[in-house]
């Protein structure tokens, strides 16, 4: 991670030995919101408008991030009062509700959850070999399928927590897509290539991937194009339950967000390989995405960007990328992260950030 793009604050707290709420400085939340229920990614009542899965989904914390820097030796959390969430038999509990925590691109530690979801504590030592540096700049991963009520870190008496590293852009760069996007099968939070794309690039980023529910339904749509954002990754291809389905909402869409954003950079990016291709037509479905690529391009705009989620996993046997065929585990996730990141730096480069 480049130091330039980092900003410390000077707020700064000396631990009593006490668990602190993640909400109050100097801890900074990104990526999600808090009401009187928990967390949450999109407001409920725009997501209970759509259907009952984005309602659920919508209180999941995917995507949200705690960043903070201390001088300890050893950091605790404590995960107080399930919002939603549960065991899922496609991913490890960890994935679905436990935390994992990384200093700068570096992994720290992950937080594991009972088997059964509850409030919970989890305290871990800090790998501090090489590190040249007696401080560190933490950022903890939300869980991807679950949510808590409220979230605490703890440090031994007499160490210090103060304001974190900021992310590289103020503004989120916000992705809207299917299960693969929300983070299903990660093997825990920090591992979906929304996240990778977070960390590797010092990236803030909102995830709006609701797992079997991306359909661009009109209050999404509005919802969407409402939103102040950086950059906008439409990624929805699996959730289409077909290639007409898609081609009456993709452009549609895509020009929504570019009527209320005309210069914010778009890029539109068709599924990763699914085992049953031919079934899915998925060469139709990919010629309508990239039509509205085309169609964009043609109308003069040059903010838009094409990735043929099909070439993600060419470096890396099929069925190492996926555990079932359809959704990646991590390898298939940090390809992912493979295909995306030199756009997202061709970006971030034009943007002088």
């Amino acid at each position: 991670m480049e130091n330039n793009n980092i900003v410390y604050g000077q707020k700064e707290i000396i631990s009593k030995g006490e668990y602190i709420n993640v909400d109050e400085a100097p801890f900074k939340v990104y990526g999600v919101k808090k009401d009187e229920i928990g967390y949450y990614r999109m407001p409920r009542d725009v997501a209970a408008s759509i259907n009952d899965t984005i309602r659920v989904y919508a209180g999941c914390t995917a995507g949200g991030s705690v960043r903070f820097m201390t001088n300890s030796p050893t950091v605790a959390i404590k995960a107080e009062t399930p919002v939603c969430g549960g065991l899922y038999n496609h991913m490890p509990p960890v994935g679905s509700f436990g935390f994992d925590m990384y200093e700068g691109t570096k992994f720290q530690q992950t937080f594991f959850p009972p088997l059964q979801i509850s409030t919970f504590e989890s305290s871990h030592n800090l790998y501090t070999e090489d590190s040249g540096s007696e401080w560190h700049d933490l950022t903890i991963f939300m869980p991807v399928l679950s949510s808590y009520k409220n979230l605490y870190v703890k440090v031994p008496e007499g160490y210090v927590i103060k304001s974190g590293g900021k992310y590289r852009n103020e503004k989120p760069v916000v992705f809207y897509g299917s299960s693969i996007t929300h983070g299903s099968c990660s093997g825990k939070p920090g591992s979906n290539y929304v996240n990778l794309l977070s960390r590797g690039l010092n990236m803030y980023c909102v995830n709006l991937g609701f797992a079997g529910a991306a359909k661009a339904e009109k209050p999404m749509v509005d919802y969407l194009a409402s939103l102040d954002m950086e950059v906008f990754v439409l990624d929805y291809d699996h959730n289409a339950p077909d290639a007409e389905y898609l081609r009456e909402t993709h452009r549609p869409l895509f020009e929504a967000v570019r009527e209320k954003h005309p210069d914010i950079p778009i890029i539109i990016a068709s599924a990763v390989p699914f085992i049953y291709e031919n079934g899915r037509c998925a060469d139709e479905r990919r010629r309508v995405i990239y039509e509205t690529y085309e169609s964009a391009v043609r109308s003069g705009d040059k903010n838009v960007y094409f990735l043929n989620g099909c070439d993600f996993f060419k470096e890396v046997p099929y069925d190492y990328c996926t555990l079932d065929g359809i959704h990646p585990n991590d390898v298939g996730y940090y390809m992912m992260y493979k295909g995306f990141k030199p756009t997202f730096e061709e970006i971030f480069k034009k943007l002088n950030k």
